[in-house]
């Protein structure tokens, strides 16, 4: 054995030891806090949701409509086993309506769902990438309470709490239909 081959094995062997120790520490993105979202296209913009903030994300496979006072009402639809009221999204920001709704985001909050049309990105962020939103000038805007900076882009963060509680309130507010 030449002794320049000791010291040459002794650094592969540290090499390979260093290599198999980083998979066994937690890579950066596990030390720094991360938040998801959901990037969605709605009207003619794009928007993100929390991830935290939805149950589950489920393609439209039919909604049974009927009559209701409440404009934003699709009908309901079966979600998972369960039925669900639906709601249109872009109804409850004011936005024009962008294209036939696809998907359903069933909210944590309450078993109702959001329809929107289209999905674009999923985006992981670090914790902290979302900033207040300027002083909600129109009543659909207090769901727009933030913003997420990504990529170069300000998205607009829809609050899906804002909107369960203007449902509940919507609902509420309804005059209850007498049975006879």
């Amino acid at each position: 054995m030449s002794p320049e081959s000791t010291p040459v094995r002794s650094l592969a062997a540290q090499l390979r030891r260093s290599f198999d120790d980083s998979f066994a520490r937690p890579s950066l993105s596990d030390r720094i806090a991360q938040e998801d979202f959901l990037a969605i296209e709605l009207g003619d913009g794009r928007y993100v949701l929390r991830l935290a903030e939805i149950a589950h994300v489920a393609p439209i496979q039919s909604i049974t409509r009927f009559p209701t006072p409440l404009a934003q009402l699709l009908g309901i639809a079966g979600v998972r086993g369960a039925l669900v009221p639906v709601y249109d999204m872009g109804a409850w920001l004011g936005l024009e309506a962008g294209g036939a709704p696809r998907w359903l985001a069933v909210t944590g909050a309450a078993p109702l769902a959001l329809a929107f049309p289209a999905i674009h990105s999923y985006v992981r962020v670090p914790q902290g990438a979302t900033a207040r939103a300027d002083e909600p000038q129109q009543a659909a805007s207090r769901h727009l309470a933030e913003i997420l900076h990504h990529d170069g882009r300000a998205v607009p963060v829809i609050s899906l709490p804002s909107i369960v509680a203007a449902i509940e309130s919507a609902v509420q507010a309804l005059p209850q239909a007498r049975v006879a």
